[in-house]
């Protein structure tokens, strides 16, 4: 019995998230030196812009939310723990 490789269970989680609404997009397009850079170095895991951008569309639709201003501030590069 063959294992599970890490493309099948990347591929598979990426399906999911898509499934949910989620937005995925390819490594390399948003790495450092791609064509839609979204991070400051490769081992920055929060996208600090759609943060930013996913807290702002959260508290328009929320009235349960009464934050006047929102800002997502980084400390340098996000990295896992």
């Amino acid at each position: 019995m063959a294992g599970i490789t890490e493309n099948t269970l990347e591929q598979t989680a990426l399906g999911w998230f898509e499934s949910l609404g989620w937005q995925t997009a390819f490594g390399p397009d948003i790495s450092p030196d791609g064509p839609a850079c979204e991070r400051e170095e490769h081992c920055q895991v929060v996208l600090l812009g759609r943060l930013q951008t996913a807290l702002e569309k959260s508290t328009q639709t929320s009235r349960r939310m009464p934050l006047a201003r929102l800002s997502v501030k980084s400390r340098g590069p996000s990295r896992p723990a």
